[in-house]
C-alpha cells in the first residue's frame, strides 16, 4: 500500500471573514479573533470543536443540575411523605365530618318530634279550654243572660256577661286559665 503525504492545511482568520462553502473535506479552520475551531466533513458542511475550558463549563454546569435536581427530588419525596401522612388525617376528617352530619341530623329529628309532640299537648289543651268555656257560655245562656267577646291589650280573649239585674260578669281566658269577674 502506497503512502501518501499530504501537508496539513489549516484555514485561519477572523471570524467576519469565515465561509464554510469553501472548506475542503478533513479541513480545518480557526477564527483568530473568537478562538472557535472548526473541522469540516463537506463544503458547508462544518462542525465547532470544543475546547477544554467549554467542556469544563459543561461539566460544572452537568455537576450544578444534578444537585438541583437531587434537591428537587427530595423536595418531592418529602412532599410524598407530608400527602401520605395527610391522607389518613383527610379521611379521618371527612369521617368525623360525616359522623357529625348524621348526629346533628338524628339530633333535629328527635328535637322535631318533641316540638310536635308539644304543640300537639298544647292544642288539646287548648281545644280542651275552648271547649270548657263554651260548656260555660251554653250554661250562662241558659240562664238568660248577654253575652260579649273582645281581646283585650294583653291579647287575652275576654267575655262580658250582662244579667238582666245590669250587673256585669267578665270572664277571661289568662295563661290557660279562665277568670271570672263579677261587677
Amino acid at each position: 500500500m502506497a503512502v501518501t503525504v499530504v501537508p496539513i492545511q489549516i484555514r485561519r482568520g477572523n471570524e467576519v471573514d469565515f465561509n464554510a462553502s469553501k472548506m475542503l473535506p478533513g479541513e480545518f479552520a480557526v477564527s483568530l479573533d473568537m478562538g472557535i475551531t472548526r473541522i469540516a466533513f463537506s463544503p458547508g458542511n462544518v462542525a465547532i470543536l470544543a475546547k477544554q475550558s467549554d467542556v469544563d463549563a459543561v461539566d460544572a454546569r452537568v455537576d450544578d443540575l444534578e444537585l438541583e435536581i437531587s434537591g428537587i427530588s427530595s423536595d418531592i419525596s418529602g412532599i410524598n411523605t407530608t400527602l401520605s401522612d395527610l391522607t389518613p388525617r383527610v379521611a379521618q376528617a371527612e369521617n368525623r365530618i360525616t359522623s357529625l352530619g348524621t348526629s346533628l341530623n338524628n339530633r333535629i329529628d328527635t328535637v322535631s318530634e318533641t316540638l310536635n309532640s308539644q304543640i300537639s299537648g298544647l292544642s288539646a289543651n287548648v281545644n280542651e279550654q275552648i271547649s270548657d268555656i263554651n260548656d260555660e257560655i251554653e250554661e250562662l245562656k241558659t240562664n238568660d243572660r248577654i253575652f260579649s267577646f273582645e281581646v283585650n291589650s294583653d291579647g287575652h280573649l275576654m267575655q262580658t256577661v250582662e244579667r238582666r239585674d245590669s250587673s256585669n260578669t267578665q270572664f277571661a281566658l289568662v295563661d290557660g286559665r279562665l277568670v271570672v269577674t263579677y261587677g
